[in-house]
């Protein structure tokens, strides 16, 4: 669930997501998170909460993610909860023009792998051996015909 309210100066975002999964079937997307016991579920809590701030042409964009593994794991890998961090801005050149720019960054512990990104072919963050932050930035133009 999730929700926006405008103060004027500001627009304020929240949400919450409890996602569990407990087949012992499914594979692919749909399998359960690796290490889980064999009549436990995969279990994550996220919590978001994020402004954007309009300041004549620019706006300004900050978000915070939490995440609570409360995974039913076989063997206890210690603390996977995560915070993510973003920051960013827009500039709109024109109604329609609007050029921008962000960074983002998660710290992974205990073999978690959360990675931040875009596009369909994500690698998690630990694809790299011993990397234990995901990070990334974007810059660009967007124009709606």
């Amino acid at each position: 669930m999730g929700g926006s309210y405008n103060f004027g100066a500001a627009k304020l975002y929240a949400g919450y997501t409890n996602d569990k999964n407990s087949c012992t079937t499914c594979t692919g997307a749909l399998a359960r998170v690796a290490g889980v016991s064999a009549t436990g579920a995969s279990h994550f809590k996220l919590m978001n909460l994020g402004v954007r701030v309009p300041v004549g042409a620019f706006t300004g964009i900050a978000q915070v993610v939490r995440v609570n593994d409360d995974t039913n794991y076989a063997v206890n890998p210690g603390d996977r909860d995560a915070t993510w961090v973003a920051l960013g801005a827009e500039y709109n050149f024109s109604r329609r023009t609007v050029a921008f720019a962000s960074v983002g960054t998660i710290g992974n512990r205990n073999g978690s792998q959360y990675a931040l990104g875009s596009g369909s072919v994500q690698q998690p963050a630990a694809f790299v051996a011993g990397n234990s932050r995901s990070t990334t930035a974007t810059l660009g133009i967007r124009h709606n015909f």
